[in-house]
């Protein structure tokens, strides 16, 4: 049985992402990467779920498993407050995908902290990959499992974890290490 979120709050989307950098120009990962970790990690809710045990149940558990570069990422507001990282490039490397070409993963986050939100407008990233381990929750729409979001500086670089850490992993694992696991 997979075991996910109390409630579905992490999407991947099936729209085409926001396209704009920021005023200041896009961020990079290898000069930019913690603000770039605080950004995607601003907003989230605590979860209550039961990790996967091993890397390999984490696969198992996993209907597809997607690799890209993050494009932008921006905060939007909908049914309810969401986090979207954009992405060109989305290559699917383990399971078939329903639907349209993915083209971000989304994922629920408030802006709570008093100012600005940061993520109001696009912020243009480059130099940063990702792996997202997704489930299907309905026909096109696929939410990553909480340890299951994963980025670093390229996809031969450590990877860093956007919620919970991969289970038993090697320290130094980079998404192209991953990748072979599969």
């Amino acid at each position: 049985m997979r075991k996910l979120a109390l409630v579905v709050l992490l999407l991947v989307t099936f729209v085409t992402g926001c396209s704009s950098d920021s005023a200041s120009g896009p961020l990079r990962c290898e000069d930019d990467f913690a603000t770039i970790v605080d950004l995607v990690r601003s907003g989230l809710p605590t979860y209550d779920y039961e990790p996967a045990d091993s890397l390999q149940q984490l696969i198992d558990w996993s209907d597809l498993v997607v690799v890209g570069s993050v494009d932008s990422i921006s905060r939007v507001a909908g049914t309810e407050e969401m986090t979207v990282i954009s992405s060109s490039d989305l290559e699917v490397v383990s399971g078939t995908a329903s639907g349209d070409s993915l083209t971000s993963v989304a994922y629920a986050s408030v802006w709570a902290e008093d100012g600005a939100d940061p993520l109001v407008d696009p912020v243009g990233v480059d130099g940063l990959s990702f792996i997202a381990f997704l489930v299907q929750v309905s026909p096109g729409q696929y939410t990553p499992l909480v340890q299951g979001l994963q980025m670093g500086c390229g996809q031969s670089e450590l990877v860093t974890p956007v919620i919970a850490d991969l289970p038993m992993v090697p320290p130094g694992a980079s998404i192209d290490e991953l990748v072979v696991l599969l």
